[in-house]
């Protein structure tokens, strides 16, 4: 689909629709917005521009990065100033004399633009942005790109933005168990390494089709097969063995720091009532009574209570961190 954009982005055409990308973190979406940036690179006739919306809080800063200082004029309703320069405002117009100056600018050379965390944009500076470039798209060879989280929809709606009909949208989310296989075995075979079905499945199993996941245990498996003394051209058991302990630590890592987010902003009592949800509708067991689990609670406050989990190993049946032999121990989450 890029690569198509790209295409007609290369010959002129105005591609009349903006891209937007949104999922639950770690599902790839910054990862896919840097491949297209290369891709668009790649060209050698596109030009690629990368923001973040904490680059853009104000439409003063939308215009100043996009290189379109020069043309702020009625684009706010209060003074600025850019470039040392102070200007009086005002908003009637504003998208129109954006998408202007955008035309103007991707007229001389092809432009893509591609925006990560678009879900935090300020009203602001996201209602100015994505009007004029839904504008500027319909006249010139100008592509915005999209990425943020699930609530990204929503968001867009509040800003007032007017494409999202017409918007090609993109949802990411979790793997089939096939293409995770792939994304292992495909880079170990790059080098001459293979790995059996039953190692590769485990592999599959505990990263649950979460790209992260799979990511992490890509990186354990390689860790592990530089450590082994003569250059392997296989994974064995024993090589998975060590990558499994690397990915657990840094899979609970992971947990820990959603654990911290949900305890600054008081969810820890909604998230444990979502995940009973869950469990009851899923058909979740737990090994032991839930009063053990209770009286440990009680012992413990500010623990979470109990997640399935990856590695029986890892957790007790009242979701505490087992301590290892070194004595660290992590919260639960």
């Amino acid at each position: 689909m890029f690569r198509e954009f790209f295409g007609s982005l290369a010959e002129g055409e105005p591609p009349a629709v903006i891209v937007v990308l949104y999922g639950p973190r770690g599902n790839g979406k910054t990862a896919l917005l840097r491949w297209a940036e290369r891709e668009a690179n790649s060209l050698g006739s596109l030009e690629a521009d990368w923001l973040t919306a904490a680059d853009i809080p104000t439409a003063a800063e939308t215009a100043s990065h996009l290189r379109v200082a020069s043309l702020l004029q009625r684009l706010t309703p209060r003074s600025v100033s850019v470039a040392g320069v102070s200007v009086g405002l005002r908003n009637q117009d504003g998208p129109t004399r954006l998408a202007q100056a955008l035309a103007e600018r991707a007229r001389a050379r092809p432009l893509v633009l591609f925006l990560d965390e678009a879900h935090t944009l300020t009203p602001e500076a996201g209602h100015l942005l994505l009007n004029a470039a839904q504008e500027a798209g319909t006249v010139s060879p100008f592509l915005l790109v999209l990425a943020g989280t699930p609530d990204l929809p929503a968001r867009l709606s509040e800003m007032g933005a007017s494409f999202w009909g017409r918007a090609e949208k993109i949802r990411l989310g979790r793997l089939e168990e096939e293409p995770t296989a792939e994304v292992i075995r495909r880079p170990l075979r790059a080098e001459g390494i293979t790995v059996g079905e039953e190692l590769l499945a485990q592999i599959v199993r505990e990263s649950h089709g979460y790209p992260y996941f799979t990511q992490l245990w890509g990186r354990a498996v390689w860790v592990a097969l530089r450590r082994v003394p003569e250059r392997a051209d296989r994974v064995t058991p024993e090589v998975l063995d060590a990558a499994s302990t690397t990915f657990a630590e840094k899979r609970d890592d992971y947990y820990l720091d959603r654990f911290y987010e949900l305890q600054k902003r008081n969810l820890l009592e909604a998230t444990r009532e979502v995940a009973e949800a869950f469990r009851l509708v899923l058909g979740w067991t737990t090994a032991t009574s839930a009063r053990p689990c209770e009286e440990a609670r009680t012992k413990t406050p500010g623990r979470a209570p109990r997640r399935p989990a990856m590695r029986s190993n890892t957790w007790d049946s009242c979701g505490r961190r087992k301590v290892s032999p070194d004595g660290r121990q992590a919260f639960p989450v």
